[in-house]
């Protein structure tokens, strides 16, 4: 709460910083994850309420500066749980314009291009009772393949290699690949 309240003062003191927005949108996306009962399934009204909030302060952000790839990259991840699969493209795709190297907009567009459930139905475009976390639907040797992926143009992405490290580690899958 105390670093929610410091990017609000910031806001306040500067609207036009992008940056406090961004981070301020990035408390209320990792508060919505929490919120979420299993991270998979169909959204809480909790988590929807909180990601609404996120969204709201990552658009303000891009309005502020068109080319913030953090924020344009969570935004397709919001647009991605929400099952809105062309709105999160559309977002890596702006994100790899601006940085045609970013891992996790690289990653995001794979998982993207990655087959999801069929029998779709709904307005958000996903099967009743399918997940839409993005892992869930793909296969660890896959998952560990767009990892490998990620990090060939990332190499010092620590959080991804952590991944790929623990995914390794739960399926007795060889990790190799993604020691240093």
């Amino acid at each position: 709460e105390v670093a929610a309240h410091l990017f609000r003062r910031a806001i306040k003191a500067n609207p036009k910083f992008a940056a406090p927005n961004y981070n301020l949108g990035l408390y209320h996306h990792r508060k919505a994850q929490a919120a979420a009962q299993t991270g998979s399934g169909p959204l809480s009204p909790e988590e929807d309420k909180i990601l609404s909030r996120a969204e709201k302060l990552y658009r303000r952000a891009i309005e502020i500066w068109d080319k913030y790839a953090l924020a344009r990259n969570n935004m397709g991840l919001i647009h991605y749980r929400r099952g809105e699969y062309s709105e999160a493209e559309k977002q890596y795709q702006k994100v790899l314009l601006y940085e045609p190297n970013h891992s996790a907009a690289i990653y995001n567009m794979e998982l993207l291009e990655k087959p999801r459930p069929r029998g779709v139905t709904g307005a958000s475009g996903v099967p009743e009772g399918a997940t839409r976390v993005p892992h869930d639907h793909l296969s660890p040797a896959v998952l560990l393949d767009l990892f490998s992926n990620a990090l060939k143009e990332d190499p010092n992405n620590q959080i991804i290699r952590e991944k790929a490290l623990k995914l390794c580690k739960q399926t007795a899958k060889p990790c190799t690949r993604f020691l240093r």
